[in-house]
């Protein structure tokens, strides 16, 4: 979630493009000899981005959605700004994956402030590579 706050901090953006989510409810302990059945919100977001190949959340679901999570596996999300909502393109500032719940790639266009972005975290937690 820091990663979000700061993407949303740094570049004003309040809805994210979210590509592909497999993220594991807090309460899927508590039904797993009920075959598997969790969080009903965290598994119908999981399958709604799946289904819809990505889809347009405003910050505050994509932070809720995440607080019922007790592990995030694979993430993709996309930060664009557009200058009219009414249309659908706009410019990619940057794409951030979370791999296996704790790595993460950023790849950013030369509008996106990285120095503000590094700035959130400290040198050892996080490993820039060339």
């Amino acid at each position: 979630m820091r990663i979000l706050i700061a993407l949303k901090d740094i570049t004003k953006v309040e809805q994210f493009t979210i590509e592909m989510i497999d993220a594991v409810p807090n309460d899927q302990e508590h039904f797993q000899e009920e075959k598997g059945l969790f969080s009903t919100e965290v598994f119908d977001f999981n399958n709604l981005v799946k289904e819809a190949h990505g889809i347009n959340v405003d910050f505050k679901e994509i932070i809720n959605i995440l607080k019922q999570c007790r592990t995030v596996w694979e993430l993709s999300i996309l930060v664009v700004t557009s200058e009219n909502e009414l249309n659908d393109s706009g410019k990619v500032l940057c794409e951030v994956e979370l791999i296996e719940g704790d790595l993460f790639t950023i790849l950013y266009s030369e509008d996106f402030p990285i120095d503000l972005f590094l700035e959130e975290f400290s040198t050892d937690e996080i490993t820039i590579e060339g």
